[in-house]
């Protein structure tokens, strides 16, 4: 249920204007940042979750017009080379997810220099160095009192007040405490976001859609804010404590919201997305860059991950950064095929039938691909949950 980073940084590049950096500054370089954070959900009322489902890093430039920039990289810490960034009209991004903390921090390390490159746009070659420092982060985000049930059964049509722990000291010290909510498709309806410590907030009534499900996430965020170098800004680094949210409005069946999510590297290219298994719908599985010499590949069905991933390499398989998100035991079925074009499409209807709500699937992609010595690659993973 994790958000993309283009909304899951947005209440962090916000916390900008609330810094002193913000938009209105002359730089054609408006805004920039970078953060790891411990991703939670909670499953129980007044329960601190104790271990992240998920790790994310994400780092993010704005100029002030699209053709700024032709590509900004990131290197530095433990990448090997450099890692492109991904171009949204005027704002570029990137973004990693990872299994487990010890994977972020084997790539992005804390108390470690990173450097972002800027080339090809009207403001030419602008390198900004930055120093990421020691890895500390916020208290873990949990819901208080009567909120984690109030989500359950949200009243649309009622002011409603939320309350969570406190983030503790760093945090009110240096740090931002946000609560935001989307729809399905990822649209924000409701966000508040504070400077230093919050325990609550009210969202008005009729902020949400009735009868459907949303998503959520609670966010603390120690902050610190490198000088400015080539960009000619500060910026913005933050260490953060996120708790997904699963908010049902009412009426709205038992079953809990479909979700889906995605994280590890695939390699060779390979890429698989999702659509949220809906009950009653069709579940949609693409993979994208297929060998088109070798257009042949199969998606892989698992009850269970495996955990932590397994590269290929330490089974002696000459598949250089291709790694098993799956735990081979639990896999049930494979579906697939040649995919021409280098694509695959896999289309699976779901019954409506409210008992498979909840039911976890694990799908990756293992594809033919003559440019690797073992003749194989390996996608990312998704995780999906049925629901509606």
């Amino acid at each position: 249920m994790h958000s993309p980073l283009t909304n899951r940084s947005l209440p962090l590049a916000l916390a900008a204007g609330f810094l002193g950096l913000g938009n209105d500054l002359p730089a054609q370089v408006t805004e920039w940042g970078f953060f790891k954070g411990a991703i939670y959900e909670q499953e129980t009322a007044n329960t601190m979750p104790t271990t992240p489902w998920l790790w994310e890093a994400g780092v993010w430039v704005t100029t002030s017009s699209t053709g700024d920039a032709g590509l900004i990289t990131l290197s530095g810490g433990n990448i090997s080379g450099s890692i492109p960034f991904e171009q949204d009209g005027d704002e570029w991004f990137l973004d990693r997810d990872y299994q487990n903390q010890a994977a972020m921090n084997a790539e992005l390390p804390s108390n470690a220099t990173y450097t972002l490159t800027m080339s090809g746009g009207t403001l030419g070659l602008q390198i900004q160095t930055f120093v990421v420092g020691p890895q500390q982060y916020p208290t873990t985000p949990y819901l208080t009192g009567l909120s984690f049930n109030t989500l359950q059964q949200f009243p649309v049509g009622a002011a409603t007040t939320l309350t969570w722990n406190s983030p503790g000291p760093l945090v009110q010290a240096s740090g931002l405490t946000g609560l935001t909510i989307e729809d399905r498709t990822g649209n924000e309806l409701f966000t508040s976001l504070t400077t230093g410590a919050q325990t609550s907030t009210t969202i008005p009534a009729n902020s949400l859609t009735a009868n459907a499900c949303h998503k959520g996430y609670i966010d603390f965020a120690i902050i610190t804010t490198p000088p400015a170098g080539g960009f000619g800004i500060p910026g913005l680094v933050a260490h953060v404590s996120s708790t997904d949210l699963e908010i049902r409005t009412w009426p709205f069946p038992t079953a809990p919201c479909a979700r889906q999510d995605t994280y590890g590297m695939g390699c060779a290219g390979l890429e698989i997305q999702s659509s949220d298994p809906i009950l009653g719908s069709s579940w949609t599985l693409s993979t994208f860059g297929i060998s088109q010499v070798t257009p042949v590949a199969f998606t892989y069905f698992a009850l269970a991950p495996q955990t932590p991933s397994l590269p290929l390499s330490a089974l002696g398989l000459g598949a250089p950064g291709c790694s098993l998100y799956i735990d081979p035991v639990s896999i049930i079925t494979n579906l697939g095929g040649f995919a021409p074009g280098g694509q695959l499409n896999i289309t699976i209807p779901l019954p409506p039938s409210q008992v498979l709500g909840g039911t976890r699937f694990y799908a990756q992609t293992i594809a033919l691909a003559s440019f690797t010595p073992l003749g194989l690659s390996s996608s990312n993973v998704i995780e999906a949950m049925l629901g509606n």
